[in-house]
């Protein structure tokens, strides 16, 4: 029970993070203003607490071997951006779907279009290089994305918007493959 509790906080405290930085990159690019001190403690604190964040940031960013004083708006905005990437991540639920229970629980409790978006490309960023063939593979996966949106858009509409932006990639992609494969048949 312990446990559940604690991923359940996790999962809450993850969103938050990634909707405040969110908000930072938001009123950088609304108003051009970054508060720069603001920012640079959201980094700092995730580096030191996420052994990823950290580990990506090392291997990424200049910003990572730079002092802050040196880097650019645009450099703090990158890097906030790529820890919002990270943290939106999620593993499958119990049902094999993504995102994971706690996560679709603390998106509908959240209910903000730009967590969900955030959330969805933080899998799709995930999935890493792919084998372009015909496009068949990307067909089935729209079609059982739209099938899992559809079962879930009563309980967990925001998931369903999730796994409907991730269907579209597929769709994409498989459009992208057919006609790849017809212009350079192998």
């Amino acid at each position: 029970m312990i446990n559940n509790l604690k991923k359940g906080y996790d999962c809450a405290s993850t969103l938050k993070d990634i909707l405040e930085r969110k908000q930072i990159i938001d009123n950088y690019h609304l108003t051009g203003y970054l508060d720069r001190d603001q920012a640079i403690k959201k980094i700092v604190e995730l580096r030191q607490t996420d052994a990823e964040v950290a580990t990506v940031t090392s291997a990424r960013l200049v910003v990572s071997s730079m002092p802050f004083s040196s880097v650019s708006n645009q450099g703090i905005i990158a890097e906030l951006q790529m820890q919002i990437d990270i943290m939106g991540k999620s593993g499958l639920g119990k049902d094999g779907v993504f995102p994971h229970e706690d996560v679709r629980i603390a998106m509908e409790k959240y209910s903000n279009d730009d967590l969900t978006h955030n959330v969805a490309y933080g899998w799709l960023n995930s999935r890493g290089a792919r084998y372009v063939q015909d496009g068949l593979s990307e067909i089935k996966m729209e079609l059982q994305y739209r099938e899992y949106a559809r079962k879930m858009e009563l309980d967990f509409p925001q998931t369903a918007k999730v796994l409907l932006i991730i269907a579209d990639d597929y769709h994409w992609e498989a459009k992208h493959d057919q006609l790849d494969s017809e212009l350079f048949p192998q």
